[in-house]
């Protein structure tokens, strides 16, 4: 669903003068190379972005630090007369390359922004070997040189000078991608410089493109760039070439570099909003170039070859011993190619989903959403690009979601699946199935050097719970098999940091980095990974040595079954006998009983099977209030909860069962009438649309969730037409809750707006799985 936003630039702009107004949530689009990603405002700046990977400190902070120039890191490129500018953005089809276009009366200009993938040229799109265990997968990011231009038409992906791939480069480089390659003998000569194409490859393994150019007419740009390192503690040198088309950020401490080249405009130092640049150009479509690239690259310290250069400066430039403070030649047809060869990259990807259903565009955008958020050196999948965006304005439960969580991940796991994207369900199994040998080792070192109490489950911690017994045997005392958070390399998290340098999303503090949720009892989650590994198996069967640590899961979970946790609201002050982790406890057994029978592999089932129907019972006497007449969120809880929704998804409940006909009814209702739903969002439970007596402020309502009770609706209409009808307009109008570009945060506000961190993992794996079992009651 195509969705451009206009937006007059004078309600939000990116300018000196305004630098400490923060676009809403909503106002950006997402670009990533699957190792980071960066958001882009609709009015041409990248205020958000962590180099070299997702949970590495921001470059660009912006959008959660604005107050002071030396916290406000951003790469804005927008029109002098910003106020007078309407801005549009939208992606490249069925890609993750974006296109920003600036609307003035003079002219129309636009910048294309990507990160290049380091295999897309090579690749096209194959996903290369199944990760089973063991090595992670890097193949993504193997990076060939790039030491030619495109030389004829032949070499292009696409050709046809009408074809859209060729419409998005205009002015000289039309002539590249019709096979008229406006190259030099200079030009050639440079491209195969060793020394030059090998510094060009560094250059783009942790980099930005964005392409300016004119459609029609002339206008005037401003650039500017602002970095901040370490958090803003970390001060930085600026370094501009001699000709003024180069600057290299080099943080003072660590020795980090960041290197802004174009081919066009000319560069100054400012000390107006920070240690930063400023430049500006006039393009008009009477150039013979109408175009300008600009390649933002992250070098490491440990990654730098410093020698020796002569060159002389002036009072504002330096550029003695740097030798990345140069304009690389060939810098615009190299980075045309890679801009051809991503969008390839993209395309080729998503023609592996299967799903052709009426909500196709939405889907594919999702899936292109979930592949960026994906880390693919390990195959760990992350929960949010971003940290500490506030659940309410103004209020303190802001956290840092750039880590991999495994329920989010099973979710993940199972709109992959629902779409025929094996490969990137493998690479999340295969990284899960990396984290529990982990997990084993540390466990087994640790029980040979100490003793293991048995659980206490009020005062334990995640790494405390013990297994004593399972059934008839006897097992060595041991430790959680799993957390339900570790960082993208595979390591549990073990600290939060609160960041006093930043003053967040509209003064919403704290700013956290890491998050203390890893310390959580969250039982739910082996149940939400034994569906998932259940739903894998039938596409790709699971090996003896995983379940041998499946297995260990399910013993675990017979133990520890009866003991309160945090579940999915992951509150770290509140132990209770939630019903979703007890639902989630039975679900665990019974996927790891179908499993054991479908595929033979050793059990004690009629153990399990006993244990299964235990938890069932407790579920139905102790989690059913007969006075509200519906299910509640905890046992001896008067609460509704939203997570009450899944008895039906994982088939605990029928549908027509006539106590889970009641919950729906009342979970369905208005919030003035003792619901938890309005204008189709739903809210988590039903304290929560109430006033918040911590932060004053009220919360939202929670996108997946939506999505949730869209899918129990859509299976009511098995029954009942009515309900299938209600189930598909509440599709559309949870869609017109996305953004522009057809992305969801975590929450939307009364007012509509976004909330929470952006873009939000379990949205859009809750989307595809909704609009997959839709679309087949609605052909």
């Amino acid at each position: 669903m195509y969705k451009p936003s206009t937006t007059p630039a004078s309600s939000s702009s990116s300018t000196l003068d305004s630098s400490i107004h923060q676009a809403d949530i909503e106002d950006y689009a997402l670009i990533g190379n699957c190792h980071t990603a960066a958001l882009v405002g609709i009015h041409g700046s990248i205020d958000y972005c962590c180099f070299p990977q997702f949970d590495s400190p921001p470059l660009f902070s912006k959008l959660i630090s604005a107050s002071t120039p030396e916290t406000c890191g951003f790469f804005s490129i927008h029109p002098l007369r910003i106020e007078d500018t309407t801005n549009k953005q939208h992606y490249f089809p069925d890609s993750n390359v974006l296109v920003t276009k600036f609307l003035l009366s003079e002219g129309v200009g636009q910048v294309v922004d990507f990160m290049p993938l380091a295999r897309a040229k090579h690749s096209s799109g194959s996903e290369g070997g199944k990760p089973r265990g063991g090595t992670p997968t890097t193949t993504l990011h193997t990076t060939k040189p790039v030491t030619n231009v495109v030389s004829s038409t032949e070499d292009l992906p696409c050709a046809d000078e009408c074809c859209p791939i060729t419409k998005l480069f205009r002015g000289e480089q039309v002539n590249l991608m019709r096979g008229k390659v406006s190259s030099s003998a200079t030009m050639r000569e440079d491209l195969h410089h060793d020394d030059d194409d090998a510094l060009f490859n560094q250059m783009i393994s942790d980099s930005i493109i964005r392409r300016l150019e004119i459609v029609h007419g002339h206008i005037d740009f401003r650039v500017e760039c602002t970095p901040v390192f370490n958090y803003g503690r970390e001060k930085h040198t600026v370094q501009i070439s001699q000709d003024r088309k180069c600057v290299v950020f080099t943080a003072e401490e660590s020795g980090h570099k960041l290197v802004l080249q174009c081919n066009r405009a000319c560069f100054e130092k400012t000390t107006e909003n920070g240690h930063g640049i400023v430049g500006s150009l006039e393009l008009s479509e009477l150039d013979v170039e109408k175009s300008c690239v600009f390649l933002l690259s992250y070098i490491e310290k440990d990654q730098q070859e410093e020698i020796s250069t002569t060159g002389e400066g002036d009072s504002m430039v330096d550029t003695k011993g740097d030798k990345y403070c140069k304009i690389l030649p060939g810098l615009v047809n190299k980075t045309n190619q890679l801009a051809v060869e991503t969008i390839t990259f993209w395309q080729n990807y998503i023609k592996k989903s299967e799903y052709q259903g009426i909500f196709r565009e939405q889907v594919n955008r999702s899936l292109l959403a979930l592949k960026l958020l994906m880390y693919e050196k390990t195959g760990a999948i992350i929960s949010s690009p971003s940290t500490s965006l506030p659940k309410v304005i103004g209020g303190e439960r802001n956290y840092d979601y750039r880590y991999f969580w495994m329920r989010d991940a099973t979710f993940a796991i199972n709109a992959f699946l629902q779409t025929a994207m094996i490969d990137d369900a493998a690479k999340i199994i295969g990284f899960i199935e990396r984290v529990i040998n982990w997990e084993n080792e540390q466990n087994m070192k640790r029980d040979n050097t100490e003793d293991v109490p048995s659980i206490v489950a009020e005062e334990a911690q995640v790494s405390d719970i013990d297994i004593v017994t399972t059934g008839n045997s006897k097992v060595s005392a041991m430790r959680a098999p799993i957390h339900n958070i570790y960082t993208i390399e595979g390591k549990p998290l073990d600290h939060v940091e609160e960041i006093s340098t930043f003053s967040g999303f509209r003064n919403s503090r704290p700013v956290r980095v890491g998050n203390m949720a890893t310390q959580n009892i969250e039982l739910d989650i082996y149940g939400e990974l034994m569906d998932a590994i259940l739903l894998y198996d039938a596409k790709r069967p699971i090996s003896y040595d995983l379940w041998l640590k499946l297995r260990k899961m399910v013993e675990f979970v017979i133990v520890n079954w009866k003991n309160p946790d945090h579940s999915i609201w992951e509150k770290t002050s509140a132990h209770a006998h939630y019903v979703y982790s007890k639902v989630m406890a039975w679900c665990c057994l019974d996927r790891a009983i179908r499993l054991a029978e479908r595929r033979s592999f050793p059990a004690p089932i009629q153990h399990w099977l006993l244990t299964r129907n235990e938890i069932y019972e407790d579920i139905m006497k102790k989690g059913y209030n007969e006075k509200l007449g519906s299910f509640v969120q905890s046992y001896g809880s008067n609460a509704l909860d939203v997570s009450l929704l899944i008895m039906p998804l994982v088939n605990f409940l029928s549908i027509s069962d006539p106590r889970m006909i009641n919950t729906i009814a009342t979970i369905d209702r208005k919030p003035k009438e003792g619901g938890l739903v309005s204008s189709s969002l739903v809210y988590r439970n039903k304290d929560i649309h109430h006033q918040d007596k911590t932060t004053r402020f009220t919360e939202g309502t929670y996108n997946m969730f939506s999505f949730w009770l869209l899918r129990v609706l859509t299976l009511m209409g098995d029954r009942d037409k009515k309900k299938l009808r209600q189930a598909q307009l509440m599709f559309e109008k949870i869609s017109t809750f996305s953004n522009h570009v057809d992305l969801f945060s975590e929450i939307t506000s009364f007012t509509g707006n976004m909330l929470g961190n952006f873009i939000h993992c379990n949205t859009h794996a809750s989307l595809i799985v909704a609009a997959v079992e839709l679309s087949k009651r609605i052909k």
